[in-house]
């Protein structure tokens, strides 16, 4: 966990802080990262200009015991991912019942109707009423929110895909060239034409029964849908690395990258890299500078096509096996459509030869963009930055509004606290000398077969550190983001805080 004030940081947000206090409050906001390669990078972001252009104090954190760190932190603002799985709904609801705003910024926008939408706000579980704002990537999700009267006008603000301004300038100058990207992954030749294909089937590698006991238990997801969600997983899986493995023993001058999704396992993806020279894997990193330099994108129905559209990147959709579920007519629309391994070589060759995406492609892509997407314009964060910071300003969430949640903070740890001492098995723990945290059913650990998630290479979801965050506020510094040029105007606007 982290806290965008202190060591090299807190010299930063205190400067920036002591010169807003004339016209807005400093307020504290808990930014949960759910995955580090795709999300901290935005989510650091959208904390670096709370900082520098509102004068707040940001804790990033993981998202494992987050009611801890919610008592622990006592934040004005807890920021949150999504409402689709019940245990959120009560972090939200715990939030809320002490005094403090609620934000979703969601990492996630690719929905295939307005239900898959709402459901991310919480329907399943009651708590779409939670949020102070709900920040969406683009009008559709909005529109689905207010069509089903579940939030105001004011409660649901579009603001863009804060991950997608890495993919404008001027955060384009923080891309690697392609010789050290490709370097990187071990290619001995980045002059190769450059094949991508990021994957999305995150219960491919799980365990099947317990992937549908979660969902249908956390999600409350219908079990027929669960069912069915696996099963597409099991057979993209199963037919998408058939294929690629096949097309890069057929064309072994192509680079092939393997760039795996946060929320997948990379077991299986490098035992296919063992067996094909040409092809690497890469992990725990975001998709970015992939997409800038390839020359072809293969996937099916994933967000990371959409993201190479705003690069203007030729996309494959593999088509290739039955599936369950559908997608969206004007998404795969945007792709070059394929349903087998001919087919997709015949795609692949075309576009390493020069063949331009087609005009009518180029126009749904744009359509699609500006409807899921809203402005891809570099500015996403800074808007996201400016709703939060609307919600805490001085006129909406007063001093002593905050002096009041602390009070409730203070009166709930002293109760757990309180529980905790009085529980039986805690005051057994404590004459057995053994942790509180740690589990006395022991011989649940004797029937768990899983595979080891990751080969033990990275964690996905690691607590934030400050030397993750130092390192892109770093990068953010070099970019010149207002802290230099745009420093007296940033502080001029300090006291407009309205999203």
């Amino acid at each position: 966990m982290f806290v965008a004030r202190k060591s090299r940081l807190m010299a930063i947000s205190t400067r920036v802080t002591c010169e807003a206090l004339t016209v807005t409050s400093k307020r504290k906001v808990l930014i949960l990262v759910p995955y580090k390669a795709r999300d901290l990078e935005s989510h650091a972001l959208v904390g670096y200009y709370l900082v520098r252009k509102f004068g707040h104090e940001v804790v990033f954190t993981n998202g494992y015991g987050f009611e801890k760190k919610i008592l622990t932190h006592s934040p004005d603002v807890v920021v949150m991912d999504h409402l689709a799985w019940n245990f959120k709904v009560e972090q939200a609801r715990l939030a809320k019942s002490l005094g403090m705003k609620v934000v979703i910024l969601p990492t996630e926008g690719l929905f295939q109707d307005e239900e898959g939408a709402v459901r991310r706000a919480g329907t399943l579980h009651n708590g779409s009423n939670l949020p102070d704002k709900y920040l969406t990537w683009g009008d559709f999700p909005r529109r689905a929110l207010l069509n089903r009267q579940l939030m105001t006008e004011d409660q649901v603000v579009t603001v863009g895909c804060p991950r997608f301004d890495f993919y404008k300038p001027p955060f384009t100058k923080l891309f690697r060239d392609r010789s050290a990207v490709l370097a990187q992954l071990g290619f001995a030749d980045p002059s190769a034409p450059m094949i991508l294909w990021a994957t999305n089937t995150s219960y491919a590698s799980r365990s099947p029964r317990k992937m549908l006991r979660r969902q249908m238990r956390n999600a409350k997801k219908p079990i027929d849908e669960v069912k069915n969600h696996i099963s597409d997983h099991m057979v993209q899986f199963a037919e998408h690395s058939r294929l690629v493995e096949e097309l890069a023993k057929r064309n072994p001058g192509w680079n092939f990258i393997i760039k795996v999704h946060p929320a997948e396992w990379v077991n299986p993806y490098f035992d296919i890299s063992e067996r094909i020279s040409n092809i690497k894997v890469a992990y725990n990193m975001p998709v970015r500078e992939f997409l800038y330099h390839t020359d072809v994108l293969l996937q099916r129905n994933c967000t990371t096509a959409t993201e190479a559209w705003i690069l203007g990147k030729p996309t494959i959709n593999l088509e290739v096996g039955n599936y369950l579920r559908p997608v969206r007519e004007e998404y795969s629309s945007g792709t070059t459509r394929v349903t087998d391994l001919a087919s997709a070589e015949s795609a692949i060759i075309k576009f390493l030869s020069g063949a331009s995406i087609e005009s009518n492609q180029l126009k749904i892509r744009d359509e699609f963009i500006r409807d899921f997407y809203f402005e891809t314009d570099g500015k996403s964060a800074e808007r996201a930055a400016s709703a939060i910071s609307g919600i805490v300003a001085a006129s909406e969430f007063s001093d002593e509004k905050v002096l009041a949640k602390d009070r409730l903070v203070s009166e709930k740890r002293k109760k757990i606290a309180d529980d905790e001492d009085a529980s039986l098995f805690n005051r057994l723990k404590d004459l057995l000398g053994v942790r509180r945290s740690q589990s006395l059913r022991f011989w649940k650990n004797w029937f768990r077969f899983e595979a080891r998630d990751n080969l033990g290479l990275f964690v996905a979801e690691p607590e934030i550190s400050s030397e993750m965050v130092d390192e892109i506020f770093d990068q953010l510094d070099k970019l010149n983001l207002g802290d230099n040029s745009d420093r007296h105007l940033w502080m001029n606007n300090l006291g407009d805080n309205d999203a």
